[in-house]
């Protein structure tokens, strides 16, 4: 059992007080699944590991939320863990929850994503390469960035660079302060690592220069971090930190078809 990790998801939840719908305190849910801690993240075969996953998942959104202001989207408390799930059964998922058959051929296992689903609620879908809990708390940092103001299908291609640069810049900045003080390393699949001249660390190099609350302001005022329509009002609230160039470089679409 990773005695430091369940420290790391008691220490969210405590942070907030958070607790379930008949007022039962997070921390003691945690308790009593710990075992789930034993087995690597799954959703399919371990009850207390599906129970601490959503717990995971509702407080690094509460975090999200203190940071960057409140989320409204209906979306599933449990990701989907991508190593559950061979290639084939992850494509056939998307297929019984509507999605086209273009839409599945798609679908890449690896890297993480946001979906809604027939049900009408969004979900999130873990990278098959996060098979640890650390590695899981990355992906899902990430991801609640963009579920705060979700924008999938054809909305997809119409994405600004800001809103995958703060969604690394929260990943990276919460991995340091919860998970690498006792790994004393940096996640393994960081794009900062894997793609070091690529949009996503550019992005986040320029992102990360716009302090948090700034970065609270700019979707109070446009309603998310992708759809940022006047470049005056943005400078004017994030123009003492970065340069115009630097502007344009995040308010252009981010492009999903290169690194």
């Amino acid at each position: 059992m990773s005695i430091h990790f369940k420290k790391v998801i008691y220490s969210l939840c405590n942070q907030f007080k958070l607790h379930d719908n008949d007022g039962m305190p997070y921390t003691s849910i945690i308790e009593e699944n710990e075992s789930g801690l034993l087995v690597k993240p799954t959703k399919n075969n371990s009850y207390q590991s599906y129970v601490l996953l959503s717990i995971l998942t509702e407080s690094i959104l509460n975090l999200a939320e203190h940071l960057y202001g409140v989320c409204e989207t209906y979306y599933s408390t449990c990701p989907d863990i991508g190593s559950d799930y061979a290639l084939e059964e992850y494509r056939n998922y998307f297929l019984q929850q509507g999605k086209s058959l273009d839409d599945v051929r798609s679908i890449q296992l690896n890297r993480s994503f946001i979906s809604m689903t027939k049900k009408g609620s969004y979900a999130v879908f873990v990278s098959n390469a996060a098979t640890n809990w650390e590695s899981v708390f990355y992906e899902l940092c990430h991801e609640c960035i963009h579920l705060l103001s979700p924008a999938t299908g054809d909305l997809k291609n119409e994405v600004q660079r800001l809103d995958e640069g703060v969604a690394v810049k929260f990943a990276e900045a919460q991995y340091r302060k919860y998970i690498t003080p006792y790994t004393y390393s940096h996640p393994t699949y960081s794009p900062l690592t894997s793609q070091p001249n690529g949009q996503y660390s550019t992005s986040y190099k320029y992102a990360n220069k716009i302090p948090d609350e700034k970065l609270k302001e700019v979707r109070l005022a446009f309603g998310s971090f992708w759809s940022v329509t006047d470049k005056d009002k943005f400078m004017s609230i994030v123009g003492n930190y970065i340069t115009e160039e630097e502007a344009d470089y995040l308010l252009s679409k981010f492009d999903y078809n290169i690194p």
